[in-house]
């Protein structure tokens, strides 16, 4: 396991580099973009696991309802 404090549009990995990649808080200022470069370092088949976690201000929408 890695762990990489930094900004995910950037990762230092070659392509296909992992069978998991596993975000924390890191997804929503580009979303594209962001995904793009997780998909690049992830094997073919591989998983892709975003932890959203709760930081309304990326959500325009607001606080999800209960």
């Amino acid at each position: 396991m890695f762990v990489v404090d930094g900004t995910v549009e950037s990762l230092p990995f070659p392509d296909a580099s992992f069978d998991i990649v596993m975000s924390g808080h890191v997804v929503g200022d580009d979303v594209q973009a962001e995904w793009q470069e997780m998909n690049r370092v992830t094997k073919p088949g591989g998983w892709i696991i975003d932890c959203a976690g709760e930081d309304d201000r990326k959500k325009p929408e607001g606080p999800a309802k209960k």
